[in-house]
């Protein structure tokens, strides 16, 4: 188990307020992941599952 999280990424660096693609504000829970850029609906976009 130590291993496997050895190898986890770590989002050390701090979330955007605002997503770069539409400017609407991202959510305070997503935003506490780490390291986020994109509102939900537009990071689903640019990974092409829609």
């Amino acid at each position: 188990m130590t291993a496997r999280l050895r190898v986890l990424p770590v989002f050390d660096i701090p979330s955007l307020p605002e997503c770069i693609s539409c400017g609407e504000e991202i959510p305070s829970k997503r935003r506490a992941i780490g390291g986020v850029t994109r509102c939900f609906d537009c990071q689903n976009h640019f990974e092409g599952r829609r």
